[in-house]
């Protein structure tokens, strides 16, 4: 005899499988992505750092601000040589990191993108499936007719010849 066998209860059984042993709800693989707009807000913020790299800060007007600028203007100028290499590292970093999360974004819509070509799949799987239940409860029934018209005609025919 043959088995069905039932795709969907295989499914079920993948999928809690996969969730009981690769649960990550800090990462939030439980929701659809939400888009680029972190990534956006926080490339803004390093590039508006970027720009800040080696400047004065803004001085209160009081003899306390102009002594402090007065200090960080001298050792600005004592590290003359070492601002231009933190504004490259601070650019790598910024250009590092747009890359990434270009990178995340590509595969979020290529997850979303997956995601329904699951489904679509999987909706797919179900109509075979039960077109596939159809047929072979009706050929389960046309075997049945088919085969007791083969045995009645073989009967006949032995009647036939024997008689």
């Amino acid at each position: 005899m043959v088995d069905t066998i039932d795709v969907q209860v295989i499914m079920r059984e993948i999928r809690e499988r996969i969730r009981k042993d690769f649960d990550f709800p800090e990462l939030g693989l439980d929701r659809e992505p939400s888009g680029s707009t972190q990534n956006d807000d926080l490339t803004a913020s390093l590039r508006s750092a970027l720009n800040l790299v080696g400047k004065l800060p803004p001085q209160p007007p009081t003899l306390r601000g102009w002594v402090g600028a007065l200090l960080v203007k001298t050792v600005r100028r004592a590290l003359f040589w070492y601002t231009p290499q933190l504004q490259s590292f601070h650019a790598s970093v910024v250009r590092g990191f747009e890359r990434q999360a270009g990178a995340l974004n590509a595969l979020a819509v290529a997850d979303r993108e997956n995601r329904e070509e699951i489904e679509r799949l999987r909706t797919q799987v179900e109509i075979l499936q039960s077109g596939l239940e159809r047929a072979n409860r009706l050929l389960g029934v046309d075997a049945v007719t088919h085969e007791s018209r083969l045995a009645v005609t073989s009967r006949a025919a032995r009647a036939s010849d024997g008689g």
